[in-house]
């Protein structure tokens, strides 16, 4: 009886079962691999939208308690006079030149808002931005200029320049607009890797192409959360950003919930009846004054340090009794 010829096939028939667990091992671990990588991928991207909502997050918290966090200045504790203390609702200047600094003034000769990177930190005002300082340079934001702390085309003070009045009333719309929605104060934006052509480097900071692209980048107030290629190249993608919004809804319901606290429990704001920022007085809470006139509406576009214009005018948005 001769075996040989079964034996041969039994061995060929376990070399292929070896050869089929091997191909399917590879097969299995390609795909975990890729599966991995995937998800690391979309765990960073999450990542990158979180830190840009922290971002956010932080913004308006800087808005809110601007009377608290400039209530003295940046060399000693003694508190500044009334009119020199800024109301709430007013953004950083961004940082231009990459040491992590607001660069401030930032606006002036009418332009409608400014773009450029999140500053890390106030240090003077121990204030901090960035969670992330290594990454800085990709937290981008442009705000609408009437919301910014330094503006040279208005004079608040002649050392404090800002747009008043600033409330829920004034200005009526806000400047950008993102996918086509108006009436946006700010777009945060995180610059995803440099994509073909760009170079993100301290030195690039000037050209805001080599960090945003396409409609974030052409230098007008509209701008894109995401973009559909209808000519796509393999591993050539054109657009990277993260965008998010601070809407001016958003900005009114934030400062409201700062201006109209109401810690007696009367149902009238605090502010309309502390004898700090009584009616008459030079405070950010009440109409816009000007040495020797009491405006009601107040000459929003004056270059004339003889119009040193005091107050937000949140006493008569709030329709204080």
């Amino acid at each position: 009886m001769n075996t040989t010829k079964p034996q041969k096939q039994q061995g060929f028939i376990i070399l292929m079962g070896m050869l089929a667990l091997v191909l399917g091992a590879a097969v299995w671990f390609g795909t975990i691999s890729s599966v991995r990588t995937e998800s690391m991928k979309i765990a960073i991207e999450n990542e990158n939208v979180n830190a840009l909502y922290r971002v956010k997050d932080k913004m308006l918290t800087y808005a809110m308690f601007q009377p608290e966090i400039f209530r003295t200045s940046s060399s000693n504790t003694t508190p500044l006079s009334q009119e020199a203390i800024p109301g709430p609702g007013y953004f950083p200047c961004p940082d231009t030149t990459g040491d992590g600094v607001s660069d401030s003034p930032c606006a002036g000769s009418g332009v409608p808002f400014v773009t450029g990177v999140v500053p890390i930190s106030i240090s003077s005002r121990l204030f901090s931005f960035i969670d992330q300082p290594l990454e800085s340079a990709k937290f981008w934001y442009a705000v609408d200029s009437r919301f910014l702390t330094q503006n040279q085309d208005y004079f608040y003070d002649s050392a404090y320049k800002r747009f008043v009045p600033l409330n829920t009333n004034s200005p009526t719309t806000a400047s950008l607009t993102l996918d086509g929605v108006a009436d946006i104060v700010m777009v945060l934006v995180y610059a995803g890797e440099p994509l073909s052509g760009q170079s993100q480097t301290v030195s690039t900071l000037a050209n805001i192409s080599d960090y945003l692209e396409l409609e974030n980048a052409d230098g007008d107030a509209d701008f894109i959360s995401s973009f559909s290629d209808p000519a796509p190249v393999a591993n050539n993608p054109k657009f990277n950003d993260y965008v998010i919004p601070i809407t001016r809804a958003e900005w009114n319901a934030a400062m409201l919930s700062r201006i109209s606290m109401d810690a007696d429990g009367n149902n009238v704001p605090d502010l309309c009846v502390d004898p700090a920022s009584a009616a008459g007085q030079l405070h950010w809470f009440n109409d816009c004054f000007s040495v020797g006139t009491n405006f009601l509406s107040c000459d929003l576009n004056t270059s004339s340090v003889d119009e040193n214009l005091y107050g937000q005018g949140w006493r008569t948005s709030l329709g204080c009794p």
